[in-house]
């Protein structure tokens, strides 16, 4: 159960991670 926890919990910070990097590129090409 644990084990499966720590892998949602890592897959979840890796799609934030993303949004965050997508969000950045976005705003690098306004700016």
């Amino acid at each position: 159960m644990l084990r499966a926890i720590d892998c949602c919990r890592e897959t979840g910070v890796r799609e934030r991670e993303q949004e965050e990097e997508a969000q950045n590129e976005s705003t690098e090409e306004f700016g």
